[in-house]
């Protein structure tokens, strides 16, 4: 009976492994559907309003307007998986980033950073 026990306490054990391996798989994103103009709602250190543009061929353009000063930024993107690659040109310098995608729909679109830092965007009309 003890034996029994064991084998069902192992079972359980495995398929509770199982369901947390599946869980942390990444999960594909439909990429097709950040193609397009977005408008930033809310994103620590980036104001509200700036808009970030994915074009089909991988390209990104951001338009950020603050204190009456305007700022374009470009670079180069990819999305694999859930994940959001990045490479901005700033100056002469290459930043790249990666980002986690929790939300993609065809009107919204929410980020997480390396650090847990969230932003959110909406499809810009």
């Amino acid at each position: 009976m003890k034996s029994i026990r064991i084998a069902v306490a192992m079972l359980a054990l495995i398929g509770i492994a199982v369901s947390l391996t599946h869980a942390q798989e990444k999960k594909d994103v439909d990429k097709a559907k950040i193609v397009g103009k977005w408008k930033v709602i809310k994103a620590e250190g980036v104001p509200p309003g700036t808009i970030v543009e994915f074009s089909k061929d991988g390209k990104l353009k951001i338009s950020i307007e603050a204190d009456g000063m305007k700022l374009e930024l470009s670079g180069t993107y990819k999305v694999e998986g859930d994940k959001l690659q990045t490479a901005l040109k700033v100056g002469d310098k290459e930043e790249k980033d990666e980002d986690t995608i929790k939300t993609l729909t065809d009107d919204k679109l929410s980020i997480i950073d390396k650090d847990g830092k969230g932003a959110e965007l909406e499809r810009a009309k």
